[in-house]
């Protein structure tokens, strides 16, 4: 019968009705087990006939098996890809099928025999316990976190259910500034307000738009507050952690309260070397004068030292490790928390937080996670999906800042209209981005002839921002990573341009009859220059090429999220007669890569490959009102 479903998958509907298998003749069971894996796909490819039907024969055939091989699994994902036509049917099937998986981790582990074929998943770091103990800690004890109801989205009986709030309502009455706040803009001291008024408070706060400055003003704000006892500073990565606690120490230096028991800070890491060299005074290791794993004694004082103080900043993760894993934290700050998984920004409020500030951008790059990992939506962050989620909850408010002060306003303008819903308003005037002489050719907006006006016969102020210089090199074939070498080449030629002075007349003259590139050095050399790519390859060949030219940093586009220059050179990479454009679909990449350029932006790619792709694609009509925006420059 189990031979009969390859040519009738239907038929295999009917092993579902037989009850438990473990119930069954052990001789019986054990074919069933060992067939398994065909049945599934019989299943899947029944959905065909049957719609959401199948939905239950398919839920109880994974409730009796006990195992499933990794090939089995890759192979099942594969086919419900296929095959499956609803987007509602393939969730389901992929969601139950990874689930049996992690249904079956204790008995696998205790009861199975070592196999090298069969599905492994264990915890293989702290990092994974720690957010597991979060997670597990948010299930079974009420009291170790106190926003647990505006996280879950539950309205208390007891609390009426205020009106909505959000960017465009949060009063800012009564809200006393400090001379260090007086230079706050309306949506950031709406955020300073909404965050002592609320349990709970998204701020979303897109590139450029002062979100450390606000995060640090709602600290101090806090720390004013007689009923906040401690709070806890996060972040995903190191790097980020030390942004803030810099931007907080010139803060209180300049307040004179440095040396303020309630004030100083404390920075907790389980690996010293990770903090920034500047930073280190503030750690455990350096206060004891020496490494505090070196005796019990300086363990003793580290701890003592932890327990004292009433602000620590730290890794979302470190924030459930060594000296931090029993402190209880009433206030919890967590920065770039849309780059981060949902249990990662568990594990610093599920010590005893009864404030949180969750500080991000869900329109920029999601989490980075494992191959199957979206098909759960893992890569949905808490930010994101606290932020987007519909309806309203007492005691969380939801603020967006809304003035952007990086890029050149007319860059601004695109990006607001594309990724920030036309919310995102710019800080700037058109000379306070004034554009650095150089013999790269910025158009005149206004002039019909894009590719003849340079920018050393206008004024800085008045030219194109948002080029795009052509490349009909196709993209090179044969490596797992992409890349183009014409494309590195006139990248080369554009960043020799910006380093070189603006040409004479003359010497204009000889360039055009010659061909030559202008060799006259820049006087200014201080303006940085980003070339960012989406692939590795094509990074790697650029640093080569341009490892002669000052002030020029490389780049993945996922690597220079959160950073900025004063010009970004987008290398596309793709150009190819199918237009595939691979990881460009991405749009929050691509939101990453315009939004890093304060003075201009200039992208180098083939036009047909990037606005050929299928009408389709969100991305396809994206690329097209780009290209609509950007002023050709011929080289």
């Amino acid at each position: 019968m189990v031979e009969f479903t390859e040519r009738m998958p239907y038929v295999s509907a009917t092993f579902a009705y037989l009850g438990s298998w473990r119930e069954l003749p052990e001789e019986l069971n054990t074919i069933l087990q060992n067939e398994s894996h065909r049945l599934l796909r019989s299943v899947i490819l029944s959905e065909a006939e049957f719609g959401e039907l199948i939905l239950v024969p398919f839920h109880t055939i994974l409730d009796n098996v006990e195992w499933l091989t990794l090939s089995s699994f890759s192979d099942l994902v594969e086919l419900i890809a296929l095959t499956v036509h609803s987007p509602t049917i393939i969730q389901h099937f992929v969601h139950n099928t990874i689930g049996i998986a992690v249904e079956h981790i204790g008995a696998v582990k205790e009861e199975a025999k070592a196999r090298d074929e069969l599905l492994n998943i264990r915890v293989l770091s702290d990092e994974k316990g720690t957010m597991l103990d979060a997670v597990l800690d948010l299930g079974t004890d009420n009291e170790c976190c106190g926003v647990i109801d505006q996280i879950i989205g539950i309205q208390p009986q007891s609390i009426p259910n205020p009106a909505p709030r959000d960017a465009t309502d949060a009063s800012i009455s009564g809200l006393t500034l400090s001379e260090e706040d007086a230079s706050l803009n309306t949506s950031q001291r709406s955020a300073v307000d909404a965050a002592q008024k609320n349990k709970l408070i998204c701020l979303w706060g897109p590139p450029g738009t002062g979100k450390t400055q606000t995060i640090v003003a709602i600290i101090r704000k806090l720390q004013q507050d007689p009923k906040t006892e401690r709070i806890l500073v996060t972040a995903p990565t190191h790097n980020a952690v030390d942004n803030v606690m810099r931007r907080y120490l010139g803060r209180i230096s300049k307040e004179g309260l440095l040396q303020s028991p309630k004030i100083t800070p404390l920075r907790v890491s389980t690996e010293v070397r990770k903090v920034g060299e500047d930073l280190r005074k503030y750690t455990c290791d350096a206060l004891a004068g020496q490494e505090i794993y070196s005796s019990h004694a300086a363990q003793r004082q580290a701890k003592q030292r932890v327990k004292a103080a009433q602000i620590i900043f730290t890794t979302c993760i470190g924030a459930g490790l060594g000296l931090l894993r029993g402190q209880v934290f009433d206030t919890v700050v967590v920065d770039e928390a849309s780059q981060q998984t949902e249990p990662a920004s568990l594990v610093p409020l599920v010590k005893g937080c009864q404030k949180a500030v969750l500080v991000g951008d869900h329109v920029q790059l999601r989490p980075t996670v494992q191959e199957f990992s979206p098909a759960l939506n893992f890569d949905i962050s808490l930010f994101e999906r606290l932020y987007t989620r519909q309806g309203t909850t007492p005691g969380m408010a939801k603020i967006m800042l809304d003035t952007q002060y990086r890029m050149h306003p007319s860059i601004c303008d695109f990006i607001s209209k594309e990724f920030y819903e036309g919310k995102l308003l710019s800080g700037l005037k058109d000379s306070d981005r004034p554009m650095s002489p150089s013999s790269f050719s910025w158009p005149d907006p206004l002039a019909t002839d894009t590719s003849s006006s340079s920018s050393s016969s206008s004024s800085s102020s008045s030219v194109s921002r948002m080029t795009f210089v052509e490349c009909s090199g196709r993209e090179d074939l044969g490596h797992k990573s992409k890349s183009n070498k014409e494309q590195a080449d006139l990248c080369l030629s554009i960043c020799k341009l910006l380093r070189s002075a603006p040409a004479t007349a003359a010497s204009s003259a000889e360039t055009s009859v010659n061909g030559a590139q202008p060799t006259g050095d820049n006087n200014d050399n201080t303006t940085s220059i980003a070339v960012l790519t989406p692939y590795s390859r094509q990074s790697e060949i650029l640093k080569k090429l341009l490892s002669g030219i000052s002030n020029v940093e490389i780049s993945s586009i996922d690597g220079f999220q959160g950073r900025e220059a004063d010009i970004v050179i987008f290398v596309t990479v793709r150009c190819n007669e199918s237009r595939e454009i691979g990881f460009l679909k991405d749009l929050r990449r691509m939101n990453v890569a315009l939004t890093r350029a304060k003075l201009g932006l200039i992208i180098v790619g083939n036009k047909a490959t990037l606005t050929g792709g299928s009408e389709e694609e969100e991305s396809t009509g994206v690329w097209r009102r780009l290209m609509g925006q950007l002023s050709i420059v011929a080289l």
